[in-house]
């Protein structure tokens, strides 16, 4: 069968085709929401920190696209946030689907440090030329981040620690 797989599925095809989905990719379905504004920064991420860095951002006035792989964190956005999609940092072709050419910022703060890695080398072979910024949740991986082509590698803890010690001593003196 492995070696005729080709031509049983042809056979096959059309009794199979009841069992095809109607729309293949559910990513589709959620990436009809994109605005016909051009984001200045895609974040991955919505997550306590991305959502931070996010709503952030467009109190600044900078246009965000949010993206996440979890359905229920892209149906539970605010409706007056700007688009959020569904997809995966890890998927090349939805990557390559995203308005990188006038995108300033790419933005992760995936926990596992392989999806930035992911993310770093999937980008830098599309030809992007913005700038990248990823998050290291341990300090030995921010030389290798960097290393990989990361422009800025965000520390959530070391970083948090650092502006609440920059605040103590503001209100102090």
């Amino acid at each position: 069968m492995i070696l005729y797989s080709h031509p049983l599925y042809e056979w096959l095809a059309p009794w199979l085709k009841i069992f095809e989905r109607r729309q293949p990719y559910r990513e589709n379905k959620h990436n009809e929401t994109i605005t016909d504004n051009i984001p200045q920064t895609i974040l991955f991420g919505l997550g306590r920190y991305g959502t931070g860095i996010a709503q952030a951002l467009r109190e600044r006035g900078y246009r965000v696209l949010s993206v996440d792989y979890n359905p229920e964190l892209v149906r539970a956005r605010d409706p007056t946030e700007l688009s959020v999609l569904y997809g995966d940092a890890e998927d090349p072709e939805f990557i390559a689907s995203l308005p990188l050419v006038s995108t300033q910022w790419i933005v992760s703060t995936a926990r596992d440090h392989h999806v930035s890695l992911v993310l770093i080398h999937t980008l830098k072979n599309l030809g992007y030329t913005g700038r990248i910024a990823v998050t290291a949740h341990h300090l030995d991986e921010v030389a290798g981040l960097e290393q990989a082509g990361a422009n800025l590698v965000l520390v959530p803890f070391s970083d948090a620690a650092r502006e609440a010690a920059d605040r103590l001593i503001e209100h102090t003196t």
